[in-house]
């Protein structure tokens, strides 16, 4: 294939060189274009290929974290003076839309030395950048937005690689996962200790990358690839250092500062994702640390993952528990649900939901949940939600009159 040698020098020139990455960009496009379509004649020219791509990945990687996670340099989009420059961000989507179809049957024997590498650089792009974490501090509406929709970034790429390499190669991706998930956390402590205040950033990511494979952990844990116990440690260790704020039962919770409430907010997240494997004492405790971060409300983004963690929680604790928890719990979710956007109410809803269904006896069914609210709390449940669908409709209250 002729084009090859030409892509792959485009592809190892010096990626800090800003007026490269158009050209780059081009030659990453014509890579997919040739692996997606190519015919056979192409296979004795993917070794050189793929090695031209993961120096690419691995070079980008330090550019990426200083200037998208970090913020220490400039993108310098326009430098070259191109009429249609190409951003850092635009050039890793494209390499890692190359990446995820280098994932593939054909490609296995080729791929399979690189796994444990790969996954361990991967977990560096899932960092939240600078944008995202300002973005998603100051409006939790579009935290849930971007969380749920399938936005074009860095992050989102890095965890469908993720996903897709754990799907591909299964009980030789998910060791090499967990120990990656290991090694980064201990490189964001050893970022901390230094003082670096984007520390929280790495630490997050390693937390996400369990999250995006919980489907197959907990399978491998099922199937007895993976040990139970080796889960349940890595449960341990979020809820005695991320959760412990929200399980010391203080008035006021404190989060610590800066992008820790995201950390606290993903250890949530991820004790609700691997409930099915955790043991019956971690199911209790993520259960009173989700239901902390509802009653105290200190942050928002720690809130909405507190509310995805009660959903799948609630039906797997024992009834006694949760009914401990309902008279603080319930007032705190209809003051919230009086509150929510439109990205955020079926959130809480959903919350209620569980919380109802759980609590109610079995025997009564769904009239005993319905039940189970005073005509207060049923009216604070039915107003938000009258309230949107009206507007859905176009219909405003002075309509109505």
């Amino acid at each position: 294939q002729p084009w090859v040698p030409l892509i792959c020098g485009a592809l190892g020139s010096d990626v800090q060189d800003h007026r490269s990455w158009s050209t780059k960009h081009a030659a990453l496009q014509l890579s997919q274009a040739l692996v997606s379509y190519g015919t056979k004649q192409l296979e004795t020219s993917m070794p050189q290929l793929m090695g031209a791509v993961w120096q690419l990945l691995l070079a980008a990687q330090p550019l990426h974290q200083a200037v998208l996670v970090e913020g220490t340099a400039d993108d310098n989009e326009e430098a070259g003076g191109d009429e249609n420059p190409v951003g850092l961000e635009a050039l890793l989507a494209q390499l890692f839309e190359l990446l995820l179809s280098f994932v593939a049957p054909r490609f296995r024997e080729q791929l399979a030395a690189a796994i444990p590498q790969m996954i361990y650089v991967a977990i560096a792009y899932l960092q939240m950048t600078q944008d995202q974490a300002e973005t998603w501090a100051a409006n939790a509406n579009q935290f849930v937005a971007d969380e749920e929709e399938d936005i074009v970034s860095c992050r989102a790429s890095a965890e469908l690689l993720l996903c897709e390499l754990a799907d591909e190669f299964g009980a030789d991706a998910l060791p090499a996962l967990l120990e990656a998930v290991s090694r980064r956390c201990a490189e964001a402590d050893a970022a901390a200790t230094a003082g670096n205040s984007c520390w929280w950033c790495m630490r997050e990511a390693a937390i996400m990358a369990v999250g995006a494979c919980c489907e197959q952990l907990e399978a491998a844990v099922l199937s007895r690839v993976v040990p139970a116990h080796q889960i349940q440690q890595l449960l341990d260790m979020l809820l005695q250092r991320d959760l412990q704020p929200l399980l010391q039962q203080q008035q006021q919770v404190q989060l610590g500062a800066g992008g820790q409430q995201f950390v606290v907010g993903r250890a949530l997240w991820l004790g609700g994702q691997l409930c099915e494997v955790a043991n019956q004492q971690q199911r209790e405790l993520l259960l009173r640390a989700a239901a902390a971060a509802v009653f105290s409300n200190t942050s928002q983004t720690v809130t909405v993952n507190a509310f995805r963690a009660l959903v799948v929680l609630c039906p797997e604790v024992p009834q006694q528990q949760l009914q401990q928890l309902l008279p603080t719990l319930l007032p705190a979710l209809l003051q919230l649900l009086a509150a929510a956007g439109e990205e955020s109410l079926h959130l809480v809803l959903e919350v209620l939901a569980a919380v109802i269904h759980a609590v109610a006896p079995q025997q009564q069914g769904a009239s005993a949940a319905a039940g189970g609210l005073i005509p207060e709390q049923a009216m604070a449940v039915a107003g938000p939600v009258l309230q949107v669908r009206l507007q859905d409709a176009g219909v405003t209250p002075s309509n109505l009159n």
